[in-house]
């Protein structure tokens, strides 16, 4: 199960032409640092990885422990360890941070 952002054109009304930049600008949300945190993902066991991917997806921790057969609080648990493994302070930070990874780099990365 994955989750993928549907990206549909706005109303005929609200279309403008734009211009493409040269070069998107892409924030660097892992501070210089994007090797290091793909080597902290890597770490995290299976479950925890399928944890943070449905956090990323924007899903409850309710929503997560009935996919994956769990209890919630086994789920919190999880989310907790991410954040301290990930070193990250919140858990939309760690889902921001995987999130562009995985759209960085997706399957070639050391994350699978």
């Amino acid at each position: 199960m994955s989750c993928v952002a549907m990206e549909t054109p706005p109303p005929a009304r609200l279309r403008r032409e734009r211009r493409k930049p040269a070069d998107p600008i892409v924030p660097d949300v892992f501070g210089g640092d994007a090797s290091g945190f793909a080597a902290r993902v890597a770490r995290l066991s299976r479950m925890q990885r399928f944890v943070l991917a449905q956090v990323a997806c924007g899903r409850l921790n309710k929503q997560i422990a009935f996919d994956a057969g769990l209890a919630e609080a086994t789920v919190k648990s999880h989310v907790t360890e991410i954040l301290r493994r990930l070193g990250t302070r919140s858990r939309t930070e760690a889902a921001v941070k995987y999130a562009v990874l995985m759209d960085r780099f997706g399957d070639r990365s050391a994350v699978g």
